[in-house]
């Protein structure tokens, strides 16, 4: 439960402490209803060379610069990890509930916008960090001078942050960082905590009267000779270092300007190459199509031929299987007659009558018997016996 502005002041040391934990850690911090601390890339002159160094820079959020009307100088940030101010861990580090803390945090940035949209200047404090200005409608966050060194270690933030303008060196040299521009009151209620703006001071009137003598101030006279000398010098140097300041904020503007156009050419870019491979790839899959198509009817008509061919090549070979069964039988047939032959020749060799032709001697002129005393060779039906009457 938060009680008192000491306790308020308590929560947001643990914010910035944890800003600066994460910042260190080369890493954002987004706070909800405020903006977000990262990095942004800055050229370093060196004279005979340059070097790209990270510097922080904390952006504002959009809808707070359409809802109010802020204005503010937003730098390219670089590619770094943002996270969300994690109420959890400030509740941890701190005494606080989680909801004390977080509703301390809510309420403090609710009367912050509320009195940035209604007075022409106010601030706020994040210890250890720097100052965040509202001022004329215009956001300017002011960054101390130890966290730059602490968060760079090289010093080459340091020397780079000895471009921006006068007005932001003298407040970068801070060293405590006060809190009597914004002074919050609590009331206390039977829910939850009330906080209201009591007083806002902060102008570029109190700014110049830092820079005043505070030793010659007599009757009718506000400052002695030799302040007023000094001023006198230092104006035109003040005016040209805001010039100078302004150019610089006029070219960070046109090379956003030049960064957002090269982004949409290239994104239009992109997109016109995407609609050509689309193209691309319809036409080559409509020709692929059309090639599947063409080889399927080559293929069908081939199947058609194919079986066409093997009808009459199956038809030629059963004809010729048919001839050569046929073929077969005849041979085989013959061998086996053959065989029978052979078989009776040998069974029957001296029985045969080509054999017996030996036995009987025949004339080579007549054919008749050797032993034939004039014999008719011819067969007779009747033969007479000699002396007999009758005829056989």
């Amino acid at each position: 439960f938060v009680s008192f502005p000491t306790d308020i002041d308590h929560i947001w040391s643990l914010v910035s402490c944890f800003i600066k934990q994460q910042m260190f850690m080369r890493k954002g911090v987004y706070i909800l209803g405020l903006g977000t601390f990262t990095f942004c890339q800055q050229k370093l002159n060196l004279g005979n060379k340059h070097i790209l160094i990270q510097r922080p820079v904390f952006i504002l959020a959009e809808k707070l610069s359409h809802y109010y009307g802020f204005k503010q100088i937003k730098p390219q940030a670089t590619d770094v990890p943002v996270g969300p101010l994690n109420f959890s861990a400030l509740s941890a580090e701190g005494p606080f509930q989680r909801d004390a803390v977080e509703r301390c945090v809510r309420e403090t940035l609710h009367l912050l916008l509320r009195a940035a949209a209604t007075r022409p200047s106010v601030s706020h404090a994040f210890p250890g960090i720097g100052v965040l200005t509202f001022r004329q409608s215009r956001v300017k966050m002011l960054f101390c001078r130890d966290f730059i060194s602490a968060l760079d270690g090289t010093g080459k933030l340091s020397s780079a942050s000895a471009s921006v303008s006068h007005s932001e060196r003298d407040f970068s040299v801070f060293e405590p960082i006060s809190r009597t521009n914004l002074r919050l009151s609590v009331c206390h209620e039977h829910r939850g905590v009330s906080l209201s703006i009591a007083t806002v001071k902060s102008s570029a009137a109190d700014a110049s009267l830092d820079r005043a003598c505070r030793d010659h101030r007599r009757a009718g006279q506000e400052l002695c000779y030799v302040c007023m000398q000094r001023a006198q010098r230092n104006l035109p140097l003040y005016q040209s270092d805001e010039s100078r300041a302004e150019r610089e904020q006029e070219r960070v503007l046109m090379l956003q300007e030049h960064q957002k156009d090269l982004q949409y050419f290239q994104k239009e870019e992109v997109q016109k190459k995407r609609e050509d491979s689309q193209k691309l790839a319809a036409f080559n899959l409509a020709a692929a199509e059309a090639q599947r198509r063409r080889k399927a009817q080559a293929y069908s008509q081939s199947d058609v031929s194919l079986n066409a061919v093997q009808a009459s090549a199956g038809s030629k070979l059963r004809l010729l299987r048919a001839a050569y069964e046929e073929s077969w039988h005849r041979s085989a047939d013959l061998k086996h007659q053959r065989d029978r032959e052979e078989l009776n020749s040998r069974r029957y060799r001296n029985k045969l009558m080509i054999k017996q032709l030996g036995k009987y001697e025949r004339c080579s002129q007549c054919k008749r018997s050797t032993a034939n005393r004039s014999e008719s060779n011819v067969f007779r039906d009747t033969n007479y016996v000699t002396g007999a009457r009758l005829m056989l």
